[in-house]
């Protein structure tokens, strides 16, 4: 982390040499096998439909200690269901993924992993070396492997039977919370891949589309997980354009159109009006883009092509400079704080913005967000702040120790404050 601040402030300048600075690091706690090893599953149609299953230790496992029973007759909630997060990662919309390849699987497995082995403990839980809750014994990852294994096979019962399984990573602390952190659709800017024109190519609203296809299917019959998830304690955490998403899912009411698109990717047959969408209690949108007036030329094509393809896709004509007018209006009506201006949503939500976040692509925007959501909902929007962290080493610094990883605890007691 110290060495960030070298990097600069711009994403383009310091995306490159925080990757080959993190991606090494998580990569030998990979090959060290210091994060869980988690299985996948699939909630819809697309080739991005899929998640990772991550399962805590069992309650036996865990400390005996009187804190680790208070906390989890807590984490039990007045459903007996556990806690649920749901982290959209990041990639400037055409790319990111739940394992990131050049670091071994690491990112975002040190996500994971953070979660669901130290716990959610926030009041009652003293921290060591900026970690929160316990480790994992050796025997505990046996038992969790074992438990990785039933649920495979019952999820490749349920394929077979028809049922579609859905698509995140879910993760449960070991004092019984989840993790669940999808893929969804990218944009391919690239007009001649086959894969173009095709509903593979993400457009908007998508992003908030398979959003809602995860959480409608977290209360299908067919979801394994479906019976553990408590509906009264679901927190969507969007990293970055992962943010721009989730903001795109909770204001919805403000897209015309939004439930015919969505219906004919929910599949499921055992969906019926008696397996109701799950509501997020509340949302954390990290280091989010929430509107791209700044954006320079170069990401015409992704931020046109993915906000407003109706547009972009026409042939070139004599009005191009009109059209290009038109499009910017579509994004600014489209981009979180467009959307958040036309929507009666009443979540809780709260920002999260790194030290060297980029002033004009992130900080500030994310700033113009805040002060949207409080005057056209009366309520606080809580902004809390990231040390040392730039743009991009924020998601990687989970499971490295100390001040790398010290925003998590403050994102768990954010959670923890909207539960009382």
């Amino acid at each position: 982390m110290d060495k960030l601040s070298q990097f600069g402030v711009s994403i383009g300048e310091h995306a490159g040499p925080t990757f080959a600075l993190y991606f090494p690091l998580l990569a030998a706690k990979v090959d060290a096998g210091e994060f869980q090893e988690p299985t996948e599953h699939r909630y819809g149609p697309s080739e991005r439909h899929v998640y990772d299953l991550y399962l805590p230790p069992s309650p036996s496992d865990t400390s005996s200690s009187t804190t680790s029973s208070q906390v989890g007759k807590k984490e039990q909630g007045k459903t007996g269901k556990a806690p649920t997060i749901v982290f959209i990662h990041g990639g400037g919309m055409v790319q990111g993924d739940k394992q990131i390849e050049q670091s071994r699987g690491g990112a975002h497995r040190n996500i994971g992993t953070f979660f669901a082995e130290r716990g959610y403990m926030v009041e009652p839980c003293k921290r060591e070396n900026g970690r929160l809750g316990v480790e994992q014994p050796t025997a505990q990852r046996r038992e969790q492997q074992k438990e990785h294994e039933r649920v495979e096979e019952e999820s490749k019962a349920a394929n077979e039977a028809g049922a579609r399984v859905v698509d995140y990573e879910l993760k449960r602390t070991s004092r019984g919370r989840h993790r669940i952190i999808p893929n969804y659709r990218l944009r391919i800017p690239d007009t001649s891949n086959p894969l173009y024109a095709t509903p593979a190519n993400a457009s908007f609203p998508s992003g908030g589309i398979d959003i809602a296809l995860l959480l409608r299917h977290l209360s299908a019959p067919a979801c394994h997980v479906s019976h553990l998830v408590d509906p009264e304690s679901l927190t969507l955490v969007g990293n970055s354009a992962g943010a721009v998403h989730a903001a795109t899912y909770l204001y919805r009411d403000a897209i015309p159109g939004f439930e015919d698109a969505l219906a004919p990717l929910a599949t499921d047959p055992t969906l019926t009006p008696s397996n109701k969408e799950l509501t997020p209690s509340g949302a954390m949108f990290i280091g989010m883009p929430a509107h791209f007036r700044a954006a320079t030329p170069d990401r015409n094509a992704v931020l046109f092509g993915y906000h407003c393809p109706e547009l972009f896709d026409q042939p070139a004509g004599a009005a191009e400079e009109e059209k290009e007018k038109r499009m910017k209006g579509l994004v600014e009506e489209r981009c979180p704080v467009g959307l958040r201006k036309g929507s009666g949503d009443g979540t809780r939500v709260g920002t999260m913005l790194a030290e060297l976040d980029p002033e004009t692509e992130i900080a500030g925007p994310s700033r113009e967000f805040t002060k949207t959501y409080e005057q056209v909902t009366g309520k606080q929007a809580q902004e809390l702040f990231i040390a040392g962290h730039n743009h991009i080493s924020v998601p990687l610094g989970l499971g490295l120790g100390g001040k790398e990883e010290a925003w998590g605890g403050q994102l768990v007691q954010w959670i923890e404050e909207g539960r009382k």
